[in-house]
């Protein structure tokens, strides 16, 4: 997961260096963001959206089985208080 972690933030950081930068501007005493609407939507996409969407999925998933646990759990409670009466 580590590794996956490091490749994203390498795909996401490295085509301004390796040319995918905004045409025409070639300044180098000036540092700005890259307005490039492809790569800003790259970026957001892999750095924000994807993630979050992950993290979302995963966090419901989490929610879904604790739910679950919990109304088993309570069942099993009832069926054994229902067996010591």
């Amino acid at each position: 997961m580590i590794l996956v972690v490091w490749i994203l933030a390498l795909a996401i950081t490295c085509p301004p260096i390796l040319g995918w930068y905004e045409p025409g501007r070639r300044d180098l005493v000036e540092c700005r963001y890259n307005q490039n609407e492809g790569y800003v939507v790259f970026s957001a996409m892999g750095s924000f959206f994807i993630p979050m969407t992950v993290m979302i999925y995963v966090y419901v998933k989490i929610s879904c089985v604790v739910a679950s646990r919990h109304d088993h759990m309570a069942e099993i409670e009832v069926h054994k208080v229902s067996l010591m009466t």
